[in-house]
């Protein structure tokens, strides 16, 4: 199963343009993720930075909360492959992939549920997603939920996504609201010190 999902991910970057996938040191791309901690921590422009390493999070929406945002439910229930494509692409630009489109994804994603294999590209995505918010889970249980109940769980992720990417600008506005009186504290005795 790792073999078929190295290559369905060469694949998918070859159709972006983009490297070829490098193997972790047992030879193995997914049971590392160093190499994406690296590349993350390289780029500077990312908008939704990783959480924090500790002990893994757990899910905020579980599989059968996808009616928690109608507009996710209604999107993942008529066109899961779309909603699907449009989570990969945030998932890419977070990561600092400069080309993400989401209609590749969406294509893979939709040609794959014909023949019940979607939960293999779903079990990646959901892995980039608990990789980059440090969130519980394993590959063969998102690979079942993608093949059961794959509207539910692109749904899940896409709620995910926005809750996480909405408490981490709340944490961010908070930071910057925490820093303006001491900038502010600064600047009143920096003033002081020159009427002196």
């Amino acid at each position: 199963m790792v073999f078929f999902l190295q290559i369905l991910e060469n694949i998918l970057n070859s159709f972006r343009g983009g490297k070829k996938a490098k193997n972790g040191p047992d030879g193995n791309r997914f049971s590392s993720s160093s190499s994406l901690d690296a590349r993350i921590s390289e780029k500077k422009s990312i908008k939704v930075t990783m959480a924090t390493r500790g002990p893994p999070q757990s899910w905020n929406h579980g599989l059968c909360s996808c009616f928690t945002d109608c507009g996710i439910c209604c999107w993942g229930y008529w066109c899961p492959c779309w909603l699907y494509g449009d989570t990969a692409k945030k998932l890419d630009t977070a990561r600092g992939i400069q080309d993400a489109g989401c209609c590749l994804d969406c294509c893979v994603f939709f040609l794959l549920s014909f023949f019940c294999l979607q939960g293999f590209v779903g079990c990646g995505r959901r892995r980039d997603l608990r990789t980059q918010f440090n969130l519980q889970g394993e590959d063969c249980p998102a690979c079942c939920a993608y093949t059961c109940c794959g509207g539910c769980a692109v749904c899940q992720d896409a709620n995910e996504y926005r809750y996480r990417e909405r408490e981490i600008i709340r944490s961010q506005q908070q930071q910057q609201v925490q820093m303006q009186p001491v900038v502010q504290q600064q600047m009143t005795s920096g003033d002081a010190a020159q009427k002196l």
